[in-house]
């Protein structure tokens, strides 16, 4: 169980700030015109990214730019089992373990000088570590092969740094495409791919170990990998209709597609592989669990 036990300083008077603005709101999503592909449970408002833990857990990144805070939401209930404030600049959230502890990417410009860094922190609210960038890092990605990825931004230049969990030391970027956005890391016997989408028409792109890339045929976000990178999941369509697009790994061909939320901004893979979806807008958010018969791999 998470202690519900808020951290002590300035992340406990952030959060008292984040939370006040959370209750101001409905915790649900607006009402949809889709019909949901699974279960629908409440989230943080203002969710912008989350990292699936185990015993049915999620830690929910969500705030603004005055504050942000981390949430542990129970998956099956949408009851908030713990939460604590964060740095506001965070970007992004993985889980080292099932079980913790968090790491959260940051990117901070101030007038045009430019900072990030990785923080540690553990599920009771406590910062760890804190491990410098050499730029804003504006995503991480989940874990594998005891890596994540750290989606480095400035201005337009986008390069993907490797960061090991069990060192917490930081390798040499991979250059990416200007503008990319929504970095993820897939799995493979053949090492692992990052999977990204690129400015300016928003097409994913998958690059190999060896640097070879594949690009899909259409725009999508907030892209992911399941099946132990057999097959890639993304967000396809605009504000006025989303979908789940399945993909082939590595060609990035489109094997089905199911009905998102118009508020979908990310998918990721649950601890009991189902897919998972963070549907969220500054005033209100849920996570919706697919089954798995609407995600299915259609012929």
């Amino acid at each position: 169980m998470v202690s519900p036990r808020l951290a002590h300083g300035p992340s406990t008077r952030r959060l008292g700030l984040l939370c006040a603005a959370l209750t101001s709101v409905s915790l649900f999503g607006c009402a949809h015109a889709f019909q949901p592909g699974g279960r629908l449970v409440p989230a943080p408002a203002g969710a912008l990214a989350a990292a699936p833990l185990s015993r049915e857990r999620i830690a929910v990144l969500a705030g603004s730019a005055l504050a942000k805070g981390i949430f542990i939401v129970d998956e099956a209930s949408g009851v908030v089992l713990g939460s604590f404030g964060v740095t506001r600049e965070a970007t992004g959230v993985t889980a080292a373990t099932p079980d913790g502890p968090l790491l959260l990417s940051i990117g901070a410009n101030n007038g045009g000088s430019r900072s990030g860094a990785v923080e540690v922190w553990g599920l009771a609210g406590v910062k760890r570590r804190v491990i410098p960038l050499p730029t804003e890092g504006i995503g991480i990605t989940a874990v594998s092969h005891n890596t994540a990825y750290v989606l480095l931004g400035g201005g337009d230049a986008r390069a993907a740094a490797p960061i090991s969990i069990s060192s917490l030391r930081v390798g040499k970027p991979v250059p990416l495409s200007a503008g990319a956005t929504s970095l993820q890391l897939c799995p493979s016997i053949r090492g692992d791919f990052l999977l990204y989408s690129a400015a300016p028409q928003g097409l994913l792109i998958l690059r190999s170990p060896r640097g070879d890339e594949a690009k899909s045929r259409f725009a999508a976000t907030g892209a992911t990998c399941a099946n132990g990178g057999s097959v890639a999941y993304a967000i396809a369509g605009g504000p006025l209709g989303r979908s789940v697009s399945t993909l082939s790994i590595p060609a990035l061909q489109q094997l089905s597609s199911a009905p998102a939320s118009n508020d979908a901004v990310a998918l990721y893979e649950t601890m009991q592989n189902h897919l998972l979806a963070l549907n969220s807008t500054p005033a209100a958010a849920t996570l919706e669990v697919f089954r798995d018969e609407t995600v299915a791999i259609v012929p």
